[in-house]
């Protein structure tokens, strides 16, 4: 059995700005890696942040069965464009390793359907933030199914949702008890056990529709109060 195919793609910021950095990997942090897995058998090609398409074209990902990504200080300035391709790639069954300051990478926080602001924006008491990760982490696991329809349609409800989260204008209440679960339909899937995923995952939805009930049961009272 032949070994996958490996693309290993960094940003190649640091070893092109810093000294230092550039002396311990004088061809990237991609060079190294790229050196030790033809070593070790496999084929091997390399892509960067600053070549076209950022060295993913469809010709580079048609040979990949592993896309190994590193970045650090330049996530925002991949296109989402290049995302979306990766991710496509990704959930037709190629292979992808985050390594270390990946984890806020586009391509990482859309596969996993975390924004990684997540807990930082709990700590800070930004409920609106919260509300908005909690939207995008569904609208990631609808983007799982590939469907344009579906996707579309959800991303009409999210409208409608946002909506009303703002008439309810009680965004902690609304949003607090869902940034734990979320975490928690995540490890169960990354875990490989997707049934449990998918269960705490209905758990989940019935619990966010007796909380958004309940929060407009208590607008209506407030309001019937002021009268």
């Amino acid at each position: 059995m032949s070994l996958p195919r490996v693309t290993v793609w960094n940003e190649f910021i640091h070893e092109t700005e810093h000294e230092s950095v550039r002396a311990i990997y004088p061809d990237g942090i991609h060079g190294c890696i790229r050196d030790f897995l033809k070593a070790a058998g496999h084929g091997v090609q390399t892509a960067t942040l600053i070549e076209p398409e950022h060295g993913l074209s469809d010709e580079v990902l048609d040979k990949t069965d592993v896309l190994i990504w590193w970045g650090h200080v330049a996530h925002h300035k991949v296109e989402d464009e290049i995302v979306e391709r990766v991710w496509r790639r990704v959930v037709a069954g190629m292979g992808l390793i985050v390594l270390h300051s990946g984890h806020a990478s586009k391509i990482f926080r859309k596969v996993c359907g975390t924004p990684t602001g997540f807990l930082r924006w709990r700590e800070a008491g930004d409920w609106r933030g919260v509300g908005t990760a909690n939207m995008e982490f569904h609208k990631a696991i609808v983007a799982l199914a590939d469907s344009e329809r579906l996707n579309d349609m959800f991303t009409h409800l999210l409208a409608e949702l946002r909506l009303a989260f703002g008439l309810l204008d009680d965004p902690e209440f609304l949003h607090a008890p869902y940034v734990d679960s979320n975490v928690k339909i995540i490890d169960l899937f990354e875990a490989g056990q997707p049934q449990e995923a998918a269960a705490a995952l209905g758990d989940y939805l019935v619990h966010s529709e007796r909380i958004v009930l309940a929060a407009y049961a208590r607008r209506i009272a407030g309001s019937g109060a002021g009268r």
